[in-house]
């Protein structure tokens, strides 16, 4: 068997093995790229012992059984070409969202506050910045 055959051929394996079935497939158009169903994580900022911040969409659930503890619950989003549907504990709200494809962010109106987020790829998740610098964390559904 000739060297660079062989070296080709292990250059494809790799290469095909390497391109997982749960990578994005990132398009110019960000309302393809954000279509259908996410898991939504929110990440959070210790600002001091009693204080957690995080997104506005992210909810803040206290414990039922320990009143003095609470945790930021994930939320789930649906994208279709003009809406967002988000669930979250407290209920599920759609809204009508605006994509601006030239600086990758969306605008949507959440309990009478205008958000926005821009939009960073990666190669299984997309990941949400808002106005604030707080971060959500999307993973395919």
């Amino acid at each position: 068997m000739r060297p660079t055959f062989l070296i080709t051929f292990l250059s494809f394996i790799y290469l095909s093995c390497s391109t997982g079935e749960n990578q994005l497939n990132i398009e110019p158009d960000g309302k393809i790229n954000l279509s259908g169903k996410w898991y939504a994580e929110c990440a959070e900022e210790y600002a001091n012992m009693s204080t957690i911040n995080c997104c506005e969409l992210c909810p803040f659930v206290i414990d039922q059984v320990d009143k003095s503890k609470g945790q930021i619950k994930d939320i789930e989003f649906t994208f279709t070409p003009d809406i967002i549907t988000i669930k979250r504990p407290d209920g599920i709200t759609t809204l009508p969202y605006s994509m601006d494809a030239d600086t990758h962010t969306f605008q949507i109106l959440f309990k009478e506050h205008n958000l926005t987020f821009r939009v960073f790829y990666n190669k299984h998740n997309i990941i949400l910045e808002d106005q604030d610098g707080y971060i959500v964390t999307l993973r395919r559904a």
